[in-house]
């Protein structure tokens, strides 16, 4: 079974981490799959989308805010699956392990998280169900937005949130409690740091 991240190249270098959650998928029956931009602009609405998340208020970078969103677009144009961020790392989460959750919601625009809290890293869904994802992300209100100090902001997260999409319990963030045991693991940037998360991660808890 295939396992997706999505890599848009924006900075023009290579992210070593793609390497280790290649390696940490691996391990545990994934075939890791690396989506690009080239896999979304084959999607038939993906200018019109483009244009549509490109008026949501970010307080981040605009083009990293973009990739966030055209990700999910990619996932329409392979047909659904599971789709991570390469810094999730695999501890024992399997393809059986993921299709008994699909198992138990049989409806066709199924999509979940992952992630206990709602958050994107980890999400699982079928091809109608990253469809119905998309045209919500495609026409959600800009005045919707969340309000934080740097200003309004709005992110795939967020909307992803405020959706209320059934949510697992498989991936933790490092360092909360119970990670170390945890089948699947978020690396994110606000708890590296600003080590280098590869590093970071065979320190900690290498695949």
């Amino acid at each position: 079974m295939k396992v997706f991240t999505y890599y848009d190249d924006f900075k023009r270098q290579k992210e070593p981490l793609i390497d280790l959650w290649k390696e940490s998928w691996s391990k545990h029956g994934w075939t890791p799959t690396v989506l690009t931009p080239d896999d979304a602009q084959r999607h038939p609405n993906f200018r019109q989308f483009v244009n549509a998340v490109s008026r949501l208020p970010t307080v981040n970078n605009k083009k990293y805010e973009l990739a966030c969103y055209v990700r999910h677009l990619a996932m329409g144009v392979i047909g659904g699956g599971l789709l991570t961020d390469y810094d999730v790392m695999c501890y024992g989460f399997t393809p059986p392990a993921m299709t008994g959750i699909a198992a138990k919601h049989p409806e066709e625009k199924f999509i979940c998280t992952l992630h206990p809290r709602g958050v994107p890293c980890a999400i699982y869904g079928r091809l109608a169900g990253f469809e119905w994802f998309c045209a919500q992300m495609m026409n959600w209100p800009p005045a919707e937005h969340r309000v934080e100090p740097r200003g309004p902001h709005l992110s795939d997260m967020i909307i992803c949130q405020r959706l209320k999409l059934h949510r697992e319990n498989a991936c933790i963030n490092y360092p909360a409690e119970g990670w170390e045991k945890a089948l699947l693991v978020h690396f994110s940037s606000g708890q590296s740091k600003e080590r280098a998360k590869p590093d970071l991660i065979r320190e900690v808890r290498p695949p």
